[in-house]
Formats: structure tokens, sequence, C-alpha cells
């Protein structure tokens, strides 16, 4: 943990629209701001507000809004936010953190997968090994019913020990369930100065950003494309991953064809080919 203090916060996203800095940082002491969302979606209003407060005094912080269906997705959103970060704050040591909510786990069921705790635990994990590779402090944005329902807060301690809790809790006082707390969104219909609406309220319980900073590779090295070769004669390309589906075309014995999603026994392309006749 850092050096223990209260500092008063807020949380913004694009939501929140034009704000007059001039006027916000007098009122608060930390920002912790989104930089985007799912398969490396800039918040729109990320630049002009990271390139504002990395100049003042404000204490800063940094989360994306997770739209991951697998533990390889949330990993390379947690690459995303990292590089969005080192585009703006060099190697400054602030902490980044996974935000998995409702409208995460409804996007997944429309996939088809079901998010539980298992699932949701793995996704953190790789989100915030993901963070702590590049250099950045890994952190954790939830609710008390998510961490109960949806998270095992001390695998995910012991597989990354230095993530920090930010925990979201929209009553009068802080949550004692858990001691480890770095950071309580305590009201979601706040005010402050140079924001019209209403704003996302914190108190801070520790220096987010640190002084130590970490060496962070200036090319992270791309994921390996996930290619196959296809066994079948002639293998058929579902519109749907399902045997019933729309034929929309079909591929040759000993094509070469490069994966972006699987979902059971489906592998997607342009459409879906069954990964039985693919090696």
């Amino acid at each position: 943990m850092g050096t223990q203090v209260t500092k008063r916060g807020i949380d913004i996203s694009a939501h929140q629209g034009v704000i007059n800095w001039d006027l916000t940082k007098r009122d608060i002491d930390a920002v912790i701001i989104r930089a985007g969302y799912g398969k490396n979606n800039i918040d729109q209003k990320w630049v002009p507000n990271i390139e504002y407060v990395r100049d003042t005094n404000l204490d800063i912080g940094v989360y994306w809004f997770s739209y991951a269906y697998s533990a390889d997705m949330a990993y390379m959103e947690g690459k995303y936010a990292a590089l969005a970060v080192q585009k703006k704050l060099g190697d400054r040591c602030v902490p980044i953190a996974y935000d998995l909510e409702y409208d995460s786990v409804t996007y997944a069921a429309k996939k088809g997968i079901t998010i539980g705790k298992v699932a949701a635990t793995q996704y953190a994990i790789a989100f915030l090994k993901a963070v702590k590779e590049m250099g950045y402090r890994p952190m954790l944005y939830t609710n008390i019913d998510y961490l109960n329902r949806y998270f095992d807060w001390y695998a995910i301690l012991s597989a990354v020990p230095e993530t920090m809790l930010w925990i979201a809790q929209w009553r009068n006082t802080k949550p004692t369930a858990y001691d480890d707390i770095a950071v309580w969104q305590y009201s979601s219909d706040g005010s402050v100065a140079g924001i019209t609406g209403r704003v996302d309220m914190d108190i801070v319980y520790e220096d987010l950003e640190q002084s130590i900073t970490f060496q962070i590779p200036s090319e992270p090295k791309p994921p390996k494309p996930d290619q196959r070769t296809v066994t079948a004669t002639i293998l058929n390309i579902r519109k749907e991953p399902d045997v019933n589906s729309e034929d929309i075309g079909d591929i040759k014995e000993g094509s070469i064809v490069t994966v972006d999603e699987v979902q059971g026994e489906w592998a997607h392309i342009s459409g879906w080919l069954n990964t039985k006749y693919l090696k």
C-alpha cells in the first residue's frame, strides 16, 4: 500500500461531456479517467481529459470498461489500456482498473457466453497481469454485489498481489467487509464545479500515482495469430456457429485460415468453421 491519505476524487468518462478543468481541479484532489472500452475503443474524451490533468497536481488513475468474454480478450484489453496510458503518460506509474459490470455480462450473453465467478475472476487476472507487465499499477473496480457473486478477490490477490481495490457502495459509510480498499466510490450523484450534471464521487485512501516506475517495453509484441489448416476436403463456412446455420461459402483442404474468435467447437474467420476440421 502507498501513503495513507484521504483525497476527494471523481471518476469520469465521455458521459461528462466537456469539462471546465480550470474550475474542476480546484474542487478535487484526484481523478480516475476512462481510457476506453472493449477491443481498443478509446473514450471520446480521453485525450482532452488526460492531456489537461497530466500537468496538474491532481492524483491520476485510469480505468477500462471490459467487453471481454474470454481471458485472452481481457488480456488484450489490459494491453490496449496500458498502451493508451503509455502514449499520454509515458512511464508514470498510475493504476489502470479493470471494470466489468452488468453491460459486460449482457454483451457476453449475446455472444453465447455465460460469465460466472470462475470466468470473471480469470478475466480480471488476465487484464491485471497485462497492466502489470506494461509497468502500471493493477486495480479492480467493482461493487459489493459483484465482489461476492463474480470475483474471487483473494484468488485475484494471489495471482496479482499488487492489485488495488476500488469499490462502489453508494451510501454514507465506507464498506467494512474488506480492509484493503484503496478507493471508495460513495456516490453516483455528485456535483463538482466545471462539470454539468451528475458525476461519480470517490474517496481515495492512498496515492494513486507512485514515484516508482518500471521498465515498459516501447513496442509490446503483438499476440501470435491463431492460424489453422483445413483438413476436410471442402469445409463449409457458416453464418452463425451452428451446423444448421446458413452456408455462406466454403474452403478447400490445406487452406490456412486466421481465427479471430472461438466459441466451443466453432472458430470465426469471415464466418464460422467447425474446429473438428481444423488443425
